[in-house]
């Protein structure tokens, strides 16, 4: 996925001109989502030197993404933090175009109510959906299918996009029949959107959303 964001990154940039908000479930590392905002700020093509000068004027037309929560554990958010620091100017220049960044715990398919104690500052526990919904080997076991996709209904609107890659030989059927069952369609994208070396193999990238009535 973090190859499909880099070589797909014109349109990556159109799908968020109509997105404000995208959640990464099960980070890790935290690399994904910078390689999301990579894709994002990579506009420069849109300016001539004079406005390149001028830093807000760089970024003064930009619609799109303003807030990025990656979530996973609480043992990954520090891992997820230093991936951050390793990257200033990616994560500056996102700031520059007034997006917010959270570093979060989410447990997938538990919900807990926000509190006052220091501990649920960390947490996702707002009543919130998102416009983007991603992650990458989410369901390679099918004790994760049925969390993952109660936080997937959960943080979908009508309207959410949800990009999933998935690695068919660890991950059943069953995942997609559940998948259908909880209201979603899914579509797999083409291989020719992918980079060469990944087509025709088991790994997929799915476009799923929830079905309209």
């Amino acid at each position: 996925m973090a190859k499909y964001f880099s070589d797909q990154s014109s349109c990556v940039q159109k799908q968020f001109l109509t997105k404000r908000t995208a959640i990464e479930l099960g980070s890790g590392n935290g690399f994904l989502s910078v390689c999301l905002l990579a894709a994002l700020i990579n506009r420069d093509g849109e300016f001539d030197e004079t406005q390149k000068s001028d830093h807000n004027n760089m970024f003064k037309n930009y619609v799109g993404l303003n807030r990025l929560v990656i979530t996973d554990f609480s043992d990954h958010l520090p891992l997820i933090e230093k991936t951050l620091e390793a990257n200033p100017s990616i994560i500056e220049d996102a700031k520059a175009r007034n997006m917010d960044i959270e570093v979060v715990k989410h447990e997938w398919g538990i919900f807990p109510t926000c509190g006052d104690d220091d501990e649920s500052r960390n947490v996702l526990c707002r009543d919130e959906t998102f416009d983007f919904i991603f992650g990458s080997d989410l369901a390679y076991r099918s004790t994760l299918h049925e969390p993952l996709i109660k936080s997937l209904k959960r943080f979908s609107h009508d309207k959410t996009v949800i990009l999933i890659g998935i690695t068919m030989n660890d991950t059943p059927s069953s995942f997609f029949d559940k998948l259908s069952d909880a209201g979603f369609s899914y579509e797999r994208l083409n291989d020719c959107l992918m980079d060469p070396k990944f087509r025709g193999q088991t790994f997929g990238l799915f476009a799923v959303q929830k079905k309209k009535h």
